[in-house]
């Protein structure tokens, strides 16, 4: 997803072969972090040592700070650990971290065991089959390397390799295990490519532009130095802030100084070496071959388009379009034709799209429809024609429509193409030159669905292997393919990439090498609160007996109307082939079955999610698959705030919990319209600054504010310093809490992890999944072998 908050991927996916690796994060074998004093990341050891016998960390001090609003006292005794620069806080996260290390300290064996499981399980592939764009073959390799290199070579000269980006290369230039890209696009010549990078902080994103060479065109070298120019520059055009992604909107506070954006070239003789910079951008698209368009970053949020004439300085760059509300967030994408630039604004609940024709100068991009509440559309363009995705009229889980685009192009005149059946919602769209492939969720089950243009009432579904359970469509840049390319995965089954012949509907070949069918995936529903059927999806190993003595790990989201992550990852597979039981609950606020699923998540309807949660867990153990004692919950982020809820209200549920970068102070931040990202987020939580009954429904389920003097599951609570989006304080302030408030007789383990060099999305890849798993092991007392 990119631009909006459905699955509409066509703002970044398919607009050239630059898609291959939109939002590409690859980890290294080894992180190579050393141990910092007081801010160290913890080590990975376990421990056999009874958890009653550790000695936790002393809750820091109380200091009251109060605001009065509808004329009731909000109170927060641990505001103050907002303070990195405070003596104080600085001491209580090392003595935290050093608790981390107590507490898990002892069984390095146990350590070693998972990391060798987890390495096996990382099966990194041969390489993605080759994707011909016009003269040239791109595709990628490993070479013996950690991370992919994509190249390329002209057709009929595999010998005449060229590399396009070098992973390895930009991992090292900021020393990190892993390489967080946005996009990827190639120019319409195929002699430039431009790289959306996310830095080691952060949601702080540049691009970097440079020619394609047959030598690595970029080295390390020059990235650091440019990187380090920055540092002592300043960012143009606005005060420096970093869009975020709009799958998961939390709240970070860090301020920034105002800078000025630099955009530098590096050269070593060889044109093939030059390079150019720019920072503070989110989305990029090609114009003409030395035309680069770019969204600017304002307070955390895309709110400008720019243009960029390749090689020359950004002072000359020319503004093309600004959004004056901040509750709008803008990117731009090429249509599949490469016709038009369109560029999208998009809220929470209603988007507006204007268009650029590509072969035109013009003053001002032109308007498709104007926006208005609660409409949200997205286009294509193929001969002539407008395709629009959108819930106008009624259509809550979108409908595909069109309009001549030699007409008038607003809503009135759009004509309906094709509805979606009942419980089926359209998650994505591509254009092709005779046809239409929308990816569908029919009753949270991935589908595929294929419509001739001519005759969209002939079209065809295509049904997937059961155990499917995540789609991502491969670049497809090829507008006149009868081809469509896409990676299917599930907790159990690595990216596996296919090819669906468009013609005749069937999988004309997929890499599926048959391990899948060692696991079982069941789905089931539970029954919630009120009655509504709340769906789950299990997977176990098939030679495993299903019954109570079985460890089980359930997994929930349900916030901002995204489908909960099932995508495969080795240490969930190490988990399966250990004989855990995965459990996926899809609850009210994620739209696994559609806008109305998230819709009933949401605003003053947030308590359904916390229910329908309770309802599966509670269903899983009537029906035999677990126990009480065995079951540990598994949350990031605003998943986060859903599991501490209902660690709040259902104390017996879990016997563990993993809590994420959690969301878990929803109101403090809500009632701060000063920091970045609050005012874009009341369309999820709602405004309890002027609405008094908004204030005391979101007080009634936050976190933070719930806290009790009650036995709470054993918990793992990470955070991260450099997080815009849940700073590192909103989980401190948590732990302090819950410290404070333990009673004699909680014997539960609190740990809180403390990563200084990472940001909100971050990865430590294997080294932190074994850490959360000796978490599990040890506090649901399961041996360590």
């Amino acid at each position: 997803m990119t631009s909006s908050l459905h699955k509409f991927r066509g703002h970044i996916l398919k607009c050239s072969v630059t898609s291959v690796l939109r939002r590409f994060k690859v980890t290294m074998a080894t992180s190579g972090i050393s141990p910092d004093q007081e801010t160290t990341r913890v080590s990975t050891a376990v421990s056999n040592r009874p958890i009653s016998t550790l000695v936790e960390p002393t809750a820091p001090k109380r200091q009251q700070s109060s605001t009065n609003i509808h004329g009731k006292e909000l109170v927060d005794h641990y505001a103050w650990l907002k303070d990195k620069r405070n003596k104080d806080v600085l001491q209580y996260i090392g003595q935290e971290n050093r608790f981390v290390q107590s507490a898990l300290a002892g069984t390095e064996n146990f350590q070693q065991i998972l990391t060798q499981e987890i390495y096996q399980n990382d099966k990194v592939p041969a390489g993605r089959r080759p994707e011909v764009v016009g003269d040239f073959v791109y595709y990628q390799k490993h070479g013996g390397n950690p991370l992919p290199i994509y190249c390329r070579y002209r057709k009929g000269q595999p010998e005449e390799e060229e590399v396009v980006v070098d992973f390895n290369i930009i991992a090292a230039a900021y020393q990190q295990p892993f390489v967080n890209i946005l996009s990827l696009k190639i120019s319409p010549s195929q002699k430039h490519v431009a790289v959306v990078i996310e830095t080691p902080d952060s949601d702080i994103y540049y691009a970097q532009i440079w020619k394609i060479g047959k030598p690595s065109p970029i080295t390390a070298q020059h990235l650091l130095q440019h990187a380090h120019n920055h540092e002592d520059g300043k960012c143009s055009h606005n005060t420096c802030g970093h869009e975020h992604h709009h799958d998961d909107h939390e709240h970070g506070g860090h301020s920034h100084e105002e800078t000025t954006t630099k955009s530098t070239n590096t050269a070593s003789g060889d044109v093939n070496e030059q390079l150019q910079i720019i920072y503070n951008v989110f989305s990029v698209e090609w114009g003409s071959d030395d035309t680069l368009f770019y969204t600017s970053s304002k307070n955390y949020t895309a709110n400008q388009v720019w243009k960029h004439q390749v090689g020359t300085s950004i002072t000359n760059d020319v503004k093309v379009f600004e959004e004056q509300s901040d509750r709008y967030f803008v990117d731009i994408s090429k249509t599949k034709d490469r016709k038009y630039l369109t560029i999208n604004s998009s809220s929470r609940s209603s988007s507006e799209v204007r268009i650029v024709d590509c072969d035109i100068e013009i003053s001002s991009p032109l308007f498709i429809q104007p926006r208005q509440d609660g409409v949200e559309y997205f286009i294509e363009h193929n001969h002539g024609t407008f395709y629009i995705l959108t819930n106008c009229e009624g259509a809550k889980d979108y409908k595909f429509m069109k309009v001549p685009s030699d007409s008038a192009l607003t809503a009135e005149h759009w004509q309906n193409v094709y509805s979606p059946e009942p419980n089926t919602k359209v998650i994505d769209m591509d254009i092709f030159d005779k046809f239409c492939v929308l990816l569908l969720k029919m009753n949270g089950v991935p589908t595929v669905k294929i419509l001739p243009l001519d005759d969209p009432v002939d079209g065809k579904t295509v049904q997937l292997p059961s155990f499917a359970s995540t789609l991502d469509p491969r670049e497809n840049s090829d507008f006149t393919s009868t081809n469509y390319k896409f990676t299917m995965s599930s907790p159990c089954l690595p990216n596996v990439d296919c090819e669906l012949d468009l013609n005749s509907g069937q999988l004309k070949e997929s890499y599926i090498d048959g391990s899948h069918s060692n696991y079982k995936c069941e789905r089931l529903h539970a029954v919630s609160k009120d009655g509504t059927k709340v769906p789950m999806t299990i997977f176990y190993k098939s030679d495993s007996q299903v019954d109570r003595s079985r460890p089980m790990l359930v997994h929930g989201y349900g916030a901002y109307g995204k489908d909960l992550d099932m995508e495969f990852n080795p240490g969930r597979l190490t988990l399966l082939n250990r004989g855990w039981i995965l459990a996926f609950l899809h609850v009210r606020g994620g739209a696994e079955l559609g806008r109305q699923w998230y819709y009933d998540g949401r605003l003053d309807k947030k308590h359904n999610s916390f229910e329908d949660f309770e309802a599966c867990v509670n269903h899983l153990h009537d029906a035999g698959y677990s126990s009480h004692a065995l079951t540990a919950g598994y949350a990031v982020s605003a998943g986060g705030l859903l599991l501490a809820s209902v660690c709040n209200r259902s104390t017996e549920l879990l016997k563990a919990a993993i809590l994420k970068v959690p969301f878990v102070d929803v109101l403090n931040t809500m009632v701060n319209p000063s920091l970045p990202l609050t005012t874009q987020d009341y369309g999820e939580w709602g405004n309890p600054l002027q609405d008094d009954k908004m204030f005391d429904y979101i007080r009634s389920y936050c976190p933070y504010q719930n806290i009790k003097e009650q036995l709470y599951p054993s918990m793992l609570v990470t955070a991260s310093l450099n997080d815009i989006r849940v700073p590192f304080w909103t989980p401190l302030k948590y732990v302090a809490k819950r410290r404070h408030l333990m009673t004699p007789q909680d014997n539960s383990l609190l740990l809180y992890q403390f990563n200084p060099g990472a940001g909100h999305a971050d990865d430590d890849g294997h080294e932190q999944t074994v850490l959360e798993y000796t978490f599990l092991y040890k506090a649901l007392g399961l041996p360590m072998e």
